[in-house]
């Protein structure tokens, strides 16, 4: 009797979950939808619907200004393979770059390697796909892409514990330069491609080793690493092997040759024990001078908080921007080439309500100045999905609470993620997200427009893009 009712009890604990015992998915769930504007103002998005935890799939669309599908009614199916849920909040399920001729690089991840597809503007491919072998299938989560601002694309990836592979690929998909940055122990890593092809990667040692340093590498348009050193040493945390309060964020190009990057170090007490933590940036100049000095603090002098988290950074086509999280809120900060912080001291606090985690996600916008950002918030002990635009002096443009793009979770709730958001055409924005009504029912991907003026354009639920 007593195996029964052990037996009826996790039925029902399945049941209510929608959770195998393994903790994994519902049998049918989105990873991150992508989304890149074309060169005509059409929205491109791509997204991965996980079948069951062995199965997947990633389908692409094109939709108008208006939100109507231009490649007919159905996604068109780009691959599918036997590979397991990708479950990283901060993973998209593709990156596209675009050629600036109407046409778009894919690329995503695959169960033996990294798949490259090139399709026109009629969703056709236009270049046999191209496969990129990995020796180690666990560098699935850890592949990026970026624009050489040239027609090409520039693949990196973490393979095996110690490089980071990149791989240059032209308009016609010609391999044009391949290297690899070594350190003993990576992490996790970004990189980002200035307006010369200078190629910037940052990452983060493992706290095992070097206590979770983090280092910063270039590498010009033709493959070579420019700086005497292959790397230059951005911060020495100095602490316990066991520090794991030390995260790379995003990089930026500073526009001269150079790049700003943003992250969060611990402060040690006496006994090597964290008990706070300080944000910092840092600026490097072409020639891989370090130009801040021990680096510059957005959220004030000798500013710690127990809770800072999530730092990102991005350039509003006039300054950086830089945004964290803390105290169950969401913060900005503007700095100039020199690193004077521009807006109030302390940042401009945006309340993301009571959830323990806050997920956010921003972008640049159109207007020189201003930026956007989306996160989840909790409204009457429901998570929500709101959105915020700040000009260029920091005013909030939508209200002090922002607008609200969906009422659903902006994933199901036990893998809550950021959604995506970025800049559209006539000063609008798009958001995609994921999903589902409540933890046991299936994810859905999902599309909004939003106007300059913080109106939702496409309906209150936004577009499904699944068919």
């Amino acid at each position: 009797m007593n195996k029964i009712v052990a037996s009826l009890i996790l039925v029902i604990l399945l049941f209510v979950t929608g959770c195998a015992i393994n903790g994994r998915p519902p049998d049918y769930s989105i990873t991150n939808p992508s989304t890149m504007i074309d060169k005509s103002g059409n929205m491109v998005v791509a997204y991965q619907v996980n079948f069951g935890h062995n199965s997947r799939s990633t389908y692409i669309r094109r939709l108008g200004e208006q939100g109507n599908f231009l490649w007919g009614e159905k996604s068109l199916e780009l691959y599918s393979d036997r590979q397991g849920f990708l479950g990283n909040g901060d993973i998209d399920c593709a990156s596209m770059i675009s050629d600036e001729k109407g046409n778009v690089f894919v690329v995503y991840p695959i169960a033996d390697g990294i798949r490259v597809q090139k399709l026109n503007m009629e969703g056709k491919d236009v270049l046999s796909p191209i496969i990129l072998s990995t020796d180690n299938t666990a560098v699935v989560p850890s592949v990026k892409a970026v624009s050489d601002n040239s027609g090409g694309v520039i693949i990196a990836w973490i393979e095996g514990m110690n490089n980071i592979n990149m791989q240059h690929l032209g308009n016609g998909g010609n391999i044009l330069w391949q290297k690899t940055m070594s350190t003993p122990e990576i992490d996790q890593f970004n990189m980002v491609c200035d307006s010369s092809g200078n190629t910037f990667v940052l990452w983060k040692d493992k706290p095992g080793y070097s206590e979770a340093n983090i280092f910063l590498g270039k590498v010009n348009s033709s493959g070579i690493v420019p700086w005497v050193a292959d790397s230059l040493l951005l911060s020495d945390v100095n602490g316990p092997a066991d520090t794991k309060g030390t995260f790379v964020s995003q990089i930026i190009s500073d526009g001269n040759g150079g790049a700003i990057a943003v992250w969060v170090q611990p402060v040690l007490n006496n006994n090597g024990q964290i008990t706070s933590q300080k944000l910092f940036t840092q600026r490097v100049r072409a020639d891989g001078e370090i130009l801040w000095n021990s680096g510059i603090m957005p959220s004030g002098a000798n500013s710690e908080q127990a809770t800072l988290s999530e730092p990102r950074i991005i350039w509003n086509g006039l300054e950086c921007v830089v945004f964290w999280t803390s105290d169950r809120s969401i913060r900005a900060q503007c700095l100039d080439g020199n690193g004077n912080r521009l807006w109030t001291e302390g940042g401009i606090t945006q309340d993301a309500g009571s959830t323990d985690a806050v997920y956010y996600y921003p972008s640049n916008g159109n207007n020189p100045g201003e930026v956007a950002f989306v996160w989840n918030n909790t409204e009457e002990g429901k998570i929500v999905l709101r959105a915020q635009c700040l000009d260029v002096s920091g005013n909030k443009k939508w209200g002090d609470k922002g607008i609200k793009v969906s009422s659903a979770p902006a994933y199901w709730a036990a893998y809550a993620a950021p959604a995506r958001i970025s800049p559209a055409v006539n000063g609008s924005f798009i958001v995609t997200w994921a999903s589902g009504e409540n933890i046991k029912a299936r994810t859905l991907a999902y599309i909004q427009r939003i106007s300059a003026d913080g109106t939702l354009l496409w309906g209150e639920k936004g577009i499904k893009l699944q068919d």
